[in-house]
């Protein structure tokens, strides 16, 4: 348990040290799991879907309002305060920190994004290219809410652990 321990420390504090000279970078890498974003990239999911009568691209869209939803529950059963931080106390749509949102909604938005480009038949060369990009992505979003100071990194991993959690139940309930 010390390894673990020391492990998680020494990570936050990694984190922490970024170079200030990275917010804005990181406020736009956060964006890509923002709400709003979010919203638009589900309700695209769910009209390509609708269009090209794929419903695993509707259900897609499904699954991240699902796991939004998820999320929201989970926030007001631990109403675990977030950091005391400028960043966080100027947040708008919720005081609570546990999971995080962002990771969890951002790893099933982007990794769902490589199984509407494979169900659309997408380039080889444009799969690739997204299924090698999509973790690096979504590691960043993770780690940008901890940067910023909206999260504590407990909330971040816990938060990757939903998301994958939501993609394998949705990859199961597909394949039966």
């Amino acid at each position: 348990m010390k390894t673990i321990t020391k492990l998680y420390s020494v990570a936050r504090q990694a984190i922490l040290r970024l170079p200030r000279s990275w917010r804005w970078p990181m406020t736009v890498i956060t964006g890509l799991a923002g709400p709003v974003f979010v919203s638009i990239a589900g309700l695209i999911f769910a009209v390509i879907g609708w269009l090209v009568k794929k419903p695993i691209i509707f259900k897609l869209a499904l699954l991240v309002l699902v796991t939004f939803l998820t999320v929201t529950v989970l926030k007001h059963i631990f109403r675990k305060a977030r950091p005391n931080t400028a960043y966080a106390r100027q947040m708008k749509f919720s005081k609570y920190s546990f999971p995080s949102g962002h990771a969890a909604v951002g790893l099933v938005l982007w990794y769902g994004a490589v199984l509407v480009l494979v169900h659309l038949g997408a380039p080889m060369w444009l799969v690739m290219i997204t299924t090698a990009l999509t973790p690096i992505l979504v590691f960043l979003i993770g780690i940008s809410r901890v940067y910023l100071g909206a999260h504590y990194l407990i909330d971040v991993l816990v938060g990757w652990m939903l998301g994958l959690t939501m993609m394998g139940i949705f990859v199961v309930m597909s394949i039966l």
